[in-house]
Order: C-alpha cells, then sequence, then structure tokens
C-alpha cells in the first residue's frame, strides 16, 4: 500500500473530537454554574487509540515492504513531535521568567529538561495528583502524554517486529493478553495509586494496544465496513465519546473499565468507519479534517496559554477564556504551516538542517531550566522582596498549599490514655489544628485530630438534615471516642447558620461530649492597592486578587520599620463589620448552653500594643490571604496561645 492509501480522513476527524474535548475540559467553560464538557479529558484517551492505530499500521506496512528501518521510524517521529513543541516551551520561557515565583520556576525548568526527554509523566506522577489546583497551574502538565506516546514508541517497534511473521491469531492473542494485563492494572491502581494510573505507561499502554490490535485485524481482514451493522457503528462510537465528555468528571475514576466507554467508542469509529455511512461522512468533512490536522499544535499550545493567561489575569471570565481558545487555534495554524509541516518534509529538509533549527529553539529555555534549578528558581529577581520578608517564601498560593499539606491530620489519637479533643469544621479548623500540633508539648494531658465538618452549606441549608456528612462525622470511631468537641468555623450573622449551630451543639452534649466554641479570627479585607509606580515584582506577581494585607502594606511603601503603626490600623478593623457582631451572636449561644467560648484575638492580637500582627518576627507572613494561617503563622500564633493558656481545659 502507498502512503496515500493509508490515510484516513475520518480518523483526522476523530482527532478534531478528541482535541476540542481536551481544549473545552481545560478552558473550564462554566454554563449555568456547571462545567461544560466534565469529562473531556477523555479525548488523551482517544488521541491514545489513534496513536497506537497509526503507528502500528505504519510499522506493519514498512515490514510487509521490507523496509522498515529504527532509525527511519525515530527520525520521523523526532520531525513530528519535537518541532512544535520545542517552539511551545520557547514561547513559554519569557512568561515563565517574568510571571511564575521562585519554586514554580525551579518546576518549570525541570518539566522543561523532562518534556523533551519524554519523561515528564514520571516528574509529574512524583508531584501533586492531576486534578490539584497547584497542578492546574503547571504551564507543561499537559506534555506527561506526549512522553506516555513516546515511551510506548520505544516498545511498539520491537513487538510488532518480533511477531511479525507470527500466526496472526497468536499475534492478536497476546496483544488482547497485554491488553487484559494492562486495564486491570489500571483499574486496580484507579482506587490504589491514582497518580500512577493516570501518569504511567503501563496503566495506558491498553488504550494503545486498542489500536494495535485494530490494526492487525485491519492488516488480516480488513476493515468491517459492509452491512447495515457496520454503517452505525461509527455513529455508535462518536455517541460513546461524547457520552463520556459529559458524564464523567474529576471522581470518575480513570482510568479504569469505566474508560472502556471511550476507548471502545474510537475503536468502532476507526474499524468501521467508511465513506458510507453518516458518523464517517461527519468526520472527514473539511472542517473536522482541518481541525484534526492541526490537532497537535492545537494540543501542545493550549495549556500554557491557559495557565498564564489564568495565572496573568488571576481567573477569568467565559469571554476571555474563549480569547485563549481563539489564539490557540492561531498559534496552532501559524506553527502548522511555518514549522510543523516544513521539518516533517524529509525531501526538503535534511534531518541535520532540522536537529539544527531544533537545537536553536531549544537552547533558551534549556538555559532557562539549567539555571532555575541552579539557582533557586532564578531567585535573583526577587531580593527586593527577600529584604522587606527575609528569607521565606512570598508566594501565596504556594503557602496555601502548605497549610493543608504539610501539616495533613493524624492517623489516629496518639495517647488514648490522654483527654481526646476533636477539631471540627471549614478551613479555619485546619489552622486551629496547625496551631496546635505544632505544640503538642504544651498540651501533655490531651491529644488531637481533626475531622473536616462545616454546619452549614453555602446556601446556608443546614448539614444536620439527613446530610451524608453529618452521618459520617456522628458515625466515626473519632467522633465516639471523642470526650471534647471543638467547634472552629468561619460563623456569619445569619439566623439559619446560628440556628443550625445551636442544633449542633445540643447534639454533641446529647451525646455526652464536652463542648468548646471559639470566635471568629481575624478577617482583613481584600487590600485596595494602586499598583502604578509599586515594586515591579509585587506589581507582576502577588496582584490584588492574592494580596495579603502584608504586601499591601508593602506596595504602599511600607518597611520593617515602620509596619507597627501599620499593624495598629488592623487592631481596629479587626473589630468592624462582621466580626464584632458575629462574636457577639457565638458568646450568647456559648452562655445559652454553658459552654467553653475562647476568643482568637486573645492570641491573634496584643491588647496592649493595640496590634495584630501580620509578619513574624523572623519575617515570616502569618496570612497567606485575608484570614487563612501560613503554617509558620500557625507556629507563631500557636506558641502565644499556648505560653498564655488559650486552650486551658481544665475546670
Amino acid at each position: 500500500m502507498t502512503s496515500s492509501s493509508l490515510y484516513r480522513p475520518e480518523v483526522d476527524g476523530l482527532r478534531t473530537i478528541a482535541v476540542l474535548s481536551v481544549i473545552l475540559f481545560h478552558a473550564d467553560f462554566v454554563l449555568f454554574d456547571h462545567s461544560l464538557l466534565p469529562g473531556g479529558f477523555i479525548g488523551v484517551d482517544v488521541f491514545f487509540v489513534i496513536s497506537g492505530y497509526l503507528i502500528s499500521r505504519l510499522i506493519m506496512n514498512d515490514l510487509d515492504r521490507g523496509r522498515f528501518s529504527f532509525a527511519d521510524f525515530y527520525e520521523r517521529r523526532i520531525r513530528r513531535i519535537l518541532p512544535v513543541l520545542l517552539l511551545v516551551l520557547l514561547a513559554s520561557t519569557p512568561f515563565a521568567y517574568f510571571w511564575l515565583m521562585p519554586r514554580p520556576t525551579e518546576e518549570f525548568g525541570l518539566s522543561v529538561l523532562t518534556s523533551i526527554f519524554f519523561s515528564s509523566n514520571i516528574l509529574f506522577w512524583s508531584q501533586d495528583p492531576y486534578w490539584a489546583v497547584e497542578s492546574s497551574l503547571k504551564p507543561l502538565l499537559h506534555t506527561w502524554s506526549l512522553a506516555v506516546e513516546e515511551q510506548f514508541y520505544l516498545v511498539t517497534p520491537f513487538l510488532l517486529i518480533v511477531l511479525h511473521k507470527r500466526d496472526s491469531r497468536i499475534v492478536l492473542a497476546i496483544f488482547a493478553l497485554l491488553f487484559a494485563a494492562s486495564l486491570a492494572l489500571a483499574h486496580v491502581t484507579a482506587r490504589s495509586h491514582p497518580s500512577f494510573a493516570f501518569y504511567m505507561l503501563p496503566t495506558r499502554f491498553w488504550e494503545m494496544l486498542a489500536g494495535v490490535i485494530l490494526a492487525v485485524a485491519e492488516r488480516n481482514t480488513g476493515r468491517a465496513t459492509h452491512g447495515a451493522l457496520a454503517r452505525i457503528m461509527p455513529s455508535l462510537g462518536i455517541a460513546m465519546i461524547l457520552l463520556s465528555c459529559v458524564v464523567f468528571d474529576e471522581a470518575t475514576r480513570h482510568p479504569s473499565l469505566l474508560t472502556l466507554l471511550p476507548v471502545v467508542g474510537t475503536m468502532l469509529v476507526i474499524r468501521f468507519g467508511s465513506s458510507q455511512d453518516a458518523g464517517s461522512r461527519l468526520l472527514s468533512s473539511k472542517v473536522f479534517v482541518g481541525i484534526g490536522l492541526i490537532s497537535y499544535g492545537l494540543y501542545v499550545w493550549h495549556f500554557p496559554i491557559f495557565v498564564f493567561g489564568e495565572i496573568i489575569a488571576e481567573g477569568a471570565s467565559n469571554a476571555r477564556r474563549l480569547s485563549w481558545v481563539v489564539l490557540t487555534f492561531v498559534l496552532a495554524t501559524a506553527s502548522y504551516f511555518l514549522v510543523e509541516t516544513p521539518l516533517r518534509r524529509r525531501q526538503s529538509l535534511s534531518f541535520g538542517k532540522a536537529a539544527g533549527i531544533m537545537t536553536a529553539l531549544a537552547l533558551p529555555s534549556l538555559a532557562l531550566a539549567v539555571l532555575a534549578m541552579s539557582t533557586n528558581g532564578l531567585n535573583a529577581r526577587f531580593q527586593k522582596v527577600y529584604a522587606l520578608y527575609g528569607d521565606a517564601e512570598i508566594d501565596n498560593t504556594l503557602l496555601q498549599a502548605e497549610s493543608w499539606h504539610v501539616l495533613s491530620d493524624e492517623p489516629g489519637w496518639s495517647d488514648p490514655d490522654r483527654t481526646r479533643v476533636l477539631i471540627t469544621g471549614d478551613s479555619h479548623s485546619k489552622d486551629t489544628y496547625s496551631m496546635i500540633v505544632q505544640h503538642a508539648e504544651s498540651y501533655p494531658d490531651m491529644t488531637f485530630l481533626r475531622r473536616a465538618f462545616t454546619v452549614t452549606a453555602s446556601d446556608n441549608s443546614c448539614f444536620l438534615d439527613d446530610h451524608a456528612e453529618a452521618a459520617r462525622l456522628f458515625r466515626s470511631a473519632e467522633y465516639e471516642t471523642a470526650e471534647i468537641v471543638l467547634i472552629s468555623e468561619r460563623f456569619r450573622v445569619i439566623e439559619a447558620q446560628l440556628d443550625c449551630l445551636d442544633r449542633y451543639i445540643q447534639r454533641l452534649k446529647a451525646d455526652g461530649k464536652d463542648v468548646v466554641l471559639t470566635s471568629l479570627g481575624n478577617l482583613y479585607r481584600r487590600p485596595k492597592v494602586d499598583l502604578a509606580g509599586s515594586n515591579h515584582f509585587l506589581e507582576l506577581h502577588l496582584r490584588e486578587s492574592r494580596l495579603t494585607a502584608a504586601d499591601a502594606y508593602f506596595l504602599e511603601g511600607g518597611t520593617p520599620q515602620t509596619l507597627p503603626t501599620y499593624e495598629r490600623r488592623y487592631f481596629d478593623l479587626r473589630l468592624e463589620d462582621m466580626i464584632t457582631p458575629v462574636n457577639a451572636a457565638l458568646t450568647e449561644i456559648a452562655a445559652r448552653h454553658d459552654i467553653r467560648f475562647l476568643a482568637k484575638q486573645d492570641y491573634q492580637c496584643d491588647a496592649k500594643a493595640r496590634r495584630c500582627q501580620l509578619i513574624t518576627p523572623e519575617g515570616r507572613k502569618i496570612y497567606y490571604d485575608g484570614h487563612h494561617l501560613t503554617v509558620a503563622g500557625a507556629h507563631y500564633l500557636g506558641g502565644i496561645a499556648a505560653k498564655t493558656g488559650w486552650l486551658d481545659l481544665e475546670d
């Protein structure tokens, strides 16, 4: 067969569905408070099946003609994958320099290196889960799938060469066994080790093997394109893929047996596709084929555009996200005609010249990568800020992540013979727990656990009303064995909330628990700062929506020497709006139920000096936003609380 006879336009159309699914998923358009395409990530699975089919088909065709060459095969892969990828890395480099904090810059450098050498899936597996907020802000996260494909390309030629002249039934049986083993591994690890299942080749191998099986079957029997049943199969396959995009979401175990839905759907299109069916004719249309031809560029460009857009814009409307999609199409089209196509033409451009062009594209990104990893994220950019904050992390997003990740909940009571105190509440209970466990030696007679339980939902409905979370709390062993329940939550002066809290305390007391209620902590309004003429770094990197009160102070021209004056201003601000009325309402509830009430301002502020500190004596931020504690802040304030006996629960 000639290369032209191998071409199938409907497969390019299938690429269109795959890439648009991924793009729309990452764009995260919201309609009526719901994501437009919550399962669009399955587009990658569609790509895997297509890749397995096309690559194995190409290899077997060359083997049949006796002209397969490893050098030729990998040269074509390099020409296909690297040029546009390197161009995207090059374009991302200045944005990384100007917009990423030190630690993300260092991580970006490492992801550049692993992307070029097709091992970024291993890197991202070792870091945060794919669904984590931190992962969504990694510009090169999407390169994990390219790494998996390239690793597949290292294995597949050898398998096909070894099995080439074997009986086709034996070949199909071997691939079927490998398919089943890989799928079983994916299904099991999706629950026990979800990051491994998502990122690694052994658990993704079956998806590409699905394409290999199709190619082997087609080589032996041809495509199944005849009959009424065959004519509806491509449309059914398309429907299965689209259904997956709608019904799958982040909670779906993936990849797993459920992933068979889009994978089998893709197989149906490839196996039965022909000009005789409506589904294939749709996929073979000029629009679908045209988008399919630039699908690789669309995939490689879209994620850095979305990530840097999100970082720069600090969130975005649907309209702004649409502009990112449009920009993705513009750059993908341009790179297809100016870079991708010319470098793939072996007749007009030797591999030596192509390698020279690719090297030139790669050098700036590689230089940044090396510098970032050898200089702690190019931290020389931030000396002015370090002079203000000291040798401390200044990225509020990372400080937030650290506050959740570093202090994970204990697996059980550290000493059952001690008084068992269960801390419940929202994110503020996390802060309270962090304060206490960092000074556990100050509480020799008590042991602590935290259980996330918010009394009311965002719509102020009470979680006590037949809600699963409440049921799980009351049935838990931690709750049953707890002697004291400490409630630490951000309440508001809303009748429904306070009524629910009242009922919650009644239930705790009815179950024989001693109850302690904490006040509302410090709440700082989002600072309104004129960024014009301010510190360059803070202007670029902190932005108004992520500013802490401390950041705002320094933007306004403050210095560490004049900070106490600014903190005295916040001593008065803390009393405004909701803090005073909420704490007054909580005090009344505590008195009515005859339970302990602990005021957080007792350790958060210095009443004699009339100051609410924003920075520790070592220059570390106490808050990473308007009201939540950093790890350093929790340690500092926890020390004050322990020293003053704030949590002295003895009668």
